[in-house]
């Protein structure tokens, strides 16, 4: 009785000796995915890297990191404008942070570039 076995293999080289030797397919995607290391014929460790799944945990962690500091940085100016917004309440001039009255005429008047919805009505 005979068996016939098809194995497709995939052709590896050590980076340590250059040795080539062949790894199956399912085995060597596997590897890629896991990040597991693995052996050279001639007993040389060796990854192919990160494995997708740690690289996926790596870009989320990034994404978050960026997503949080953005907040961050959304609460820092919407505090900043609500702080202007108050004090333009006050009278007190955005520009030159002199209180006036008629804080509208003055910011017409002395600060005609400073948006005109900004100093109130």
């Amino acid at each position: 009785m005979s068996v016939t076995v098809m194995v497709q293999l995939n052709l590896v080289t050590c980076a340590n000796c250059g040795c080539c030797f062949g790894v199956n397919v399912e085995m060597e995607n596997s590897l890629r995915r896991t990040g597991d290391g693995f052996y050279c014929p001639n007993g040389h460790s060796l990854t192919f890297g990160a494995g997708d799944v740690e690289r996926l945990k790596i870009a989320l962690k990034k994404e978050q990191a960026a997503k949080w500091q953005a907040l961050s940085d959304l609460s820092t100016i919407k505090a900043k404008a609500e702080k202007l917004e108050q004090r333009i309440a006050n009278g007190v001039c955005p520009c030159c942070r002199r209180s006036f009255l008629n804080l509208k005429r003055h910011i017409k008047s002395r600060h005609p570039q400073f948006p005109s919805g900004a100093a109130g009505s």
